[in-house]
């Protein structure tokens, strides 16, 4: 099934200090920064941000603002924006 474009059932609980980064609460992009943030909480040296960063600009065509990205978001400090940011190397 497609996920792009699918507008979630169950709507994340965005946490407050994500407010501004999550405007579109019910699309992918909500349950990503939330993954994200939980992630970064259990293991601080995840490189997962990293890669979902690079994963996505791999894929230029895809609709981010129908996944309820925002414009620039890979700019945003909330993402990694080197590898070594992440965590180092793979």
């Amino acid at each position: 099934a497609r996920l792009w474009n699918r507008q979630l059932v169950i709507k994340s609980q965005t946490p407050k200090k994500h407010a501004k980064r999550v405007l579109v609460p019910d699309r992918l992009y909500a349950v990503v920064v939330v993954l994200f943030d939980l992630l970064q909480a259990l293991q601080p040296h995840t490189r997962w941000g990293w890669r979902f960063v690079q994963l996505m600009r791999t894929y230029p065509q895809a609709d981010l603002r129908a996944m309820g990205f925002l414009v620039g978001w890979d700019k945003d400090p909330f993402w990694p924006q080197s590898e070594t940011e992440a965590g180092g190397p793979v």
